[in-house]
């Protein structure tokens, strides 16, 4: 998406990724340009299907926050080029692995609910809203491969909202 071009992502569209782009950076599998012009309040983004050929990356690159993020298998990996990527409502990990050593990953809904992960990590550094609801078990599936590990936080008594983050080193 150019940066004179204008997005609009709204409702629950479902946006799906079989397979990664094949050719090399700039050529991203989302490459958007600037945010005049450029909004996503809805949908979900899905990297993998059953289709996915195996260690399959997507590259990722856009200053504009995406809705909703899946990545449905082990066969899809994330990896975030040129600007830190904001996900604005949630985060689903079901075996793919997200790189985000060059990069940040911020998750901004502070629910709980708001990352589920079954399978699956963050190699560099991952950030998360913190509610002040006094919620409990905020996941940070955070490790470099055969360490990643799950960081599981409690936050008792949050009077103010805020964020935490986690990084991981090779």
């Amino acid at each position: 998406i150019t940066s004179t071009a204008t997005l609009n992502i709204s409702g629950d569209p479902m946006i799906t990724f079989a397979n990664p782009n094949s050719n090399t950076v700039p050529f991203n599998d989302i490459e958007i340009i600037g945010t005049s012009g450029k909004t996503i309040t809805g949908g979900t983004f899905q990297f993998g299907t059953a289709s996915t050929p195996v260690n399959s990356t997507f590259l990722i690159n856009s200053p504009v926050p995406l809705y909703n993020v899946t990545i449905n298998n082990a066969n899809a990996s994330l990896k975030i080029t040129s600007n830190d990527l904001t996900i604005s409502n949630s985060l689903t990990m079901s075996g793919g692995n997200i790189d985000a050593t060059a990069k940040k990953l911020i998750l901004t809904n502070p629910d709980i609910g708001a990352l589920v992960n079954s399978a699956g990590y963050v190699s560099g550094t991952f950030q998360r809203a913190i509610g002040n609801t006094g919620q409990t078990g905020y996941r940070f599936p955070v490790g470099t491969g055969a360490s990643s590990t799950l960081l599981l936080l409690d936050f008792n008594n949050v009077t103010t909202a805020g964020t935490f983050t986690v990084s991981s080193s090779s």
